[in-house]
């Protein structure tokens, strides 16, 4: 090897190990919670592996708790992926494993689903079991019992269970709701948009041709040049028009719940995907706890 290549060889070797270093590093699994931080009590672990237990002999659902002390730079759904295909979670064949990820420093939360379980347990379930089962204990501090809540809804879809399928569709057509709620606001902000200055013209055509059939005398060349002159900004006014219609919300004015909204979001690191979810500032927690 030339000493050029090899030189530039160890110089790609020095820039790429420091970014492996970084990485963060997956630990070996411990059935079925594991936590390298030691931030569970015995008693919590126990219950947790217990439902657990019950969710996969009652559903067929491997289920595992991964609570991570921090990301290091990583995204959620890249740790939660790697830890899955890692620990190879859920029956082969089956593909059924579940696995819930707990940034502890971000405050954001995950669950990777096996494919086996994607058609029994879509994206708005995880979101709802997030939203609804975790989120709330979470802010009175209880780890263990929010773990157990986001499994035993995620278990109670995959039974079917009445109530649970009800919350679901009620969840659907509120989002459903919004959407069109959201399309009907957008058709009307572009007619607006598009139709306002037509409408102006048509209706100053109305009263310039009843002043011209009233005055004949007023007809002129003026008129004309005026037209002339204002034909290049008709471009401007175009794009406009088309950067508004496909952009409304940069000219929509804020309101004062707007600001508040984002005065409470503030704190929020990142965006959340279809499920993946910030956790919730809660009350001080116990010592063993990371959250103030």
């Amino acid at each position: 090897m030339k000493p050029h290549r090899l030189l530039c060889t160890l110089i790609l070797v020095l820039l790429l190990v420091p970014l492996a270093a970084r990485a963060l590093q997956i630990p070996a699994y411990t059935p079925n919670v594991v936590d390298p931080a030691g931030l569970l009590s015995e008693d919590d672990t126990q219950r947790i592996n217990h439902a657990l237990a019950e969710i996969r002999n009652g559903q067929q659902i491997w289920g595992a708790v991964y609570l991570a002390p921090s990301l290091e730079g990583e995204s959620i759904e890249q740790v939660a992926a790697t830890a899955f295909e890692q620990w190879r979670l859920g029956k082969r064949g089956a593909d059924n494993g579940l696995l819930l990820v707990l940034a502890i420093q971000e405050r954001r939360s995950r669950f990777e689903v096996g494919y086996g379980l994607e058609g029994t347990l879509p994206d708005l379930v995880a979101k709802r079991a997030l939203d609804d089962a975790l989120a709330p204990k979470m802010r009175q501090g209880d780890i263990a019992g929010a773990i157990i809540d986001a499994f035993d809804f995620m278990a109670r879809v995959a039974a079917k269970d009445p109530a649970t399928l009800e919350l679901l569709a009620q969840a659907q057509a509120e989002k459903r709701g919004k959407w069109n709620r959201g399309l009907a606001a957008w058709a009307g902000f572009a007619a607006l948009v598009w139709l306002f200055q037509p409408l102006v013209r048509w209706l100053a055509g109305r009263r310039r041709a009843r002043l011209m059939a009233r005055h004949p005398e007023l007809i002129g060349e003026d008129e004309e040049v005026a037209r002339a002159q204002a034909r290049p900004r008709r471009y401007l006014g175009l794009f406009i028009k088309g950067f508004m219609t496909l952009n409304p919300g940069v000219f929509r004015p804020h309101s004062v719940g707007d600001v508040r909204a984002r005065l409470r979001n503030h704190h929020r690191a990142g965006t959340a995907v279809p499920h993946a979810h910030p956790l919730p500032r809660g009350p001080a927690l116990p010592q063993r706890s990371p959250f103030p």
